[in-house]
């Protein structure tokens, strides 16, 4: 019997129905501009380069795009 999968590293992003930059777009820039100052340019979790800021977002929270 073969050992069980691991699971992914990189988990995957939760879907939503509206395009990824209208989510990102709900975030003042102020907001985006202090998490690229406290993160840098890349996606903390899985180093996408300049990332959508709410794939960045789901990545550590995913509650955050889930619907009522």
């Amino acid at each position: 019997m073969p050992p069980p999968a691991s699971p992914s590293r990189y988990p995957r992003r939760s879907q939503s129905s509206q395009p990824q930059t209208d989510i990102s777009n709900a975030f003042s820039e102020s907001v985006k501009l202090e998490v690229v100052r406290m993160t840098g340019a890349s996606c903390w979790t899985c180093a996408t380069p300049d990332p959508e800021f709410a794939h960045v977002v789901a990545q550590k929270d995913g509650p955050l795009l889930d619907p009522e």
